[in-house]
């Protein structure tokens, strides 16, 4: 077994045959240029989806204001358990 310092810093210890199954997962995710074989294809999205201020309104108001976006660089926290907050430009 390795050891790893988990987000809070805490040790934690990784079965090394885990950790070289995750390695070669993420090569192979990095690797390939498309989705992967047999993956059904996905409808074509409208692209008003990107430019309709109406549709823009409903998801601020039903979908943006009801989810959590959480955003922001590792090395942000100075220590264990900092944080940052921010607000919203789409306050009601």
């Amino acid at each position: 077994m390795s050891v790893r310092e988990s987000p809070d810093r805490r040790a934690t210890a990784i079965d090394a045959s885990l950790e070289q199954r995750i390695r070669v997962q993420i090569a192979w995710e990095a690797a390939r240029e498309g989705p992967p074989l047999g993956f059904p294809a996905l409808p074509p999205l409208a692209a008003g989806r990107y430019t309709d201020a109406a549709f823009f309104a409903l998801e601020r108001d039903w979908l943006w204001r009801r989810c959590w976006l959480l955003a922001g660089r590792e090395e942000a926290p100075t220590r264990s358990g900092a944080s940052t907050t921010c607000t919203s430009r789409w306050t009601a």
